[in-house]
């Protein structure tokens, strides 16, 4: 089964995107900090990492984390904070992130945002011809 790597410290909003995301054939592995996400961005079935930017006291360190994702992992990086913060925006999309958003903040956002930019990742591999994503696991079942 495809995954979505999901950094957040919110338990129930964990829950609810791992809910909604299992409708759409993916399963969410959740992790609270950073520590464990160099190995998870590496396996071949992650499809999207999602970055809750309220987990870390410090922007500096959101910027090492995201800059260890993009250099590492094929696919698209979401961002999002429960406050709008231009500079943080910014930061992140020249730090390489797919998207940021902010404000009202919940799972259907999360993962219909997660969707498209998947897709639109998706169609544009395919267009280019740059399909790093091993395919076999689509159809792998736990």
């Amino acid at each position: 089964m495809q995954s979505l790597l999901l950094v957040t410290k919110q338990l129930k909003l964990a829950a609810q995107v791992s809910q909604l995301a299992l409708q759409h054939e993916y399963f969410v592995n959740s992790i609270s900090d950073d520590e464990d996400i160099d190995v998870i961005v590496k396996k071949d079935n992650v499809f999207a990492v999602i970055i809750d930017l309220s987990v870390f006291d410090e922007f500096n360190r959101v910027k090492d984390l995201i800059a260890q994702v993009t250099k590492s992992f094929v696919g698209p990086v979401i961002t999002f904070d429960q406050e709008y913060d231009a500079d943080d925006e910014e930061d992140c999309f020249k730090l390489g992130v797919t998207d940021y958003f902010s404000n009202n903040i919940d799972a259907n956002r999360i993962i219909l945002r997660t969707m498209h930019k998947i897709s639109a990742f998706d169609a544009l591999a395919e267009e280019t011809g740059n399909n790093k994503r091993k395919e076999h696991f689509k159809d792998f079942v736990i």
